[in-house]
């Protein structure tokens, strides 16, 4: 029997007037009715299957839907519905069912969520209550994911030495799962490419390939080949960078990954970029932001607004550019994400310099300088400052800095700057 209310008031004014013991038989029915009538899809009701059971007060099967319903919601990208679906299975399973193995799967999912949405303090701290509850039931396979999870977060906020601490930790945890151990090598790969260690990365990112080729594992099979082609790319192998993320692209699509397609997007994007093809470039990088913001990935957002900026300005296009660099830095703040942040205060200078407001730019330049003694960071300021000022000191103090971060010119990361620096004139391509 179905009863339609024309005034949302009438129905809950109907509601409360029933005694509690009918209440929670009619939640019971109607959890029934839906198993029995949406059985063949029945992951649309996931959510409204978990609230009728938790009403019936029928806690083993409000337990399995909100786990059911929260995955779910992950897996579509329906970030804060999975986060509420997981914050009330955490409730209910400290009230009524405590199960340890579960709640350390439920904690290291809402991490991953909060990380991706860019809230990395509360995803660290999520991570970390999963971590301790893993090592206090001694859950060996836990333990490893809790510290490769946390490995994750800290390379994305630039902390390399945490991040590589945390893999060292979780590889030995995955007894006898090779997949697993690869994958952390792999992010091992990663950490080493932020680092600008192109051949140390190349070997962690061509082994990780082997082993998922040899188990089948299409996703990471795409995610290595992504890898190798962006140290290709660095390394100036072009041709074979193209040929690399063209096949992880056709990988992902035929898996349907779609942050792994906008992963790769963004990264051929960079790839033309780097090599001044920005028309290119902008066409694949408004394919990857799109994707980013349909799925909330807010890091690669920022990423790719950065690079778009980037091609923005050298197109003259000022005023896209300062706009987009904008929502960037507002992104990065909200979410603590350091190299972000400062990528985009020293973009915007440069936009603000090309504008006309060359006082402006300079000043804010030199006040940055005074608030880090990051090497790389301080050699990226002074590299600016010269190009702006064209003070001999400003160029001499940011060799200083890249050569106290032994950087070198083979370092394809920052030869750029070193030529420009070292006044080293580059051969004109045959």
């Amino acid at each position: 029997m179905k009863y339609i209310f024309k005034h949302v008031l009438m129905r809950d004014a109907a509601y409360h007037v029933q005694m509690p013991r009918y209440l929670k038989d009619y939640h019971w029915r109607a959890a029934e009715a839906i198993e029995t009538l949406h059985a063949d899809n029945l992951s649309a009701y996931y959510g409204n299957l978990a609230y009728h059971y938790e009403q019936a007060s029928i806690i083993d099967k409000a337990i399995e839907y909100l786990q059911k319903a929260g995955n779910y919601a992950q897996s579509n990208y329906q970030n804060q519905q999975a986060l509420d679906f997981y914050d009330k299975l955490l409730k209910n399973l400290n009230e009524f069912q405590h199960d340890p193995d579960l709640e350390i799967d439920t904690l290291l999912k809402k991490g991953a969520v909060l990380s991706t949405t860019g809230q990395l303090v509360a995803g660290q701290n999520t991570l970390e209550q999963a971590l301790h509850l893993a090592e206090k039931f001694n859950n060996l396979h836990s333990m490893g994911e809790a510290y490769t999870a946390l490995g994750e977060l800290f390379w994305r906020t630039c902390n390399y030495d945490q991040a590589m601490t945390c893999y060292q930790h979780a590889r030995p945890l995955f007894v006898d799962m090779e997949d697993r151990k690869s994958f952390v090598d792999m992010r091992m790969g990663i950490v080493h490419f932020y680092q600008a260690n192109y051949d140390e990365a190349m070997v962690k990112f061509e082994n990780h390939l082997h082993v998922c080729e040899s188990l089948g594992n299409k996703k990471e099979v795409s995610m290595a080949l992504n890898n190798i082609a962006s140290v290709n790319s660095a390394k100036g192998d072009y041709d074979l960078a193209v040929t690399n993320y063209e096949k992880a692209l056709a990988v992902t699509r035929d898996i349907n990954d779609k942050q792994g397609i906008a992963t790769i997007m963004g990264n051929l994007g960079a790839h033309y970029q780097d090599k001044g093809d920005y028309d290119i470039a902008i066409t694949y990088l408004d394919q990857a932001i799109a994707i980013h913001q349909k799925v909330g990935y807010v890091y690669g957002l920022t990423y790719w607004f950065l690079s778009k900026a980037n091609c923005l300005l050298d197109k003259v296009q000022l005023s896209e550019a300062k706009e987009l660099v904008n929502e960037c830095i507002r992104l990065s703040k909200e979410c603590s994400m350091s190299s972000n942040l400062s990528s985009g205060q020293i973009l915007s200078a440069k936009i603000d310099f090309a504008m006309g407001q060359e006082d402006t730019a300079i000043q804010f330049l030199q006040d940055m300088l005074t608030e880090t003694n990051d090497e790389i960071k301080n050699a990226l300021l002074y590299y600016e400052l010269w190009h702006m000022t064209k003070d001999e000191y400003h160029r001499q103090a940011s060799l200083e800095w890249f050569d106290k971060a032994k950087i070198s010119p083979i370092n394809k990361k920052y030869d750029k700057h070193l030529i420009k620096l070292r006044g080293i004139v580059l051969p004109s391509p045959s």
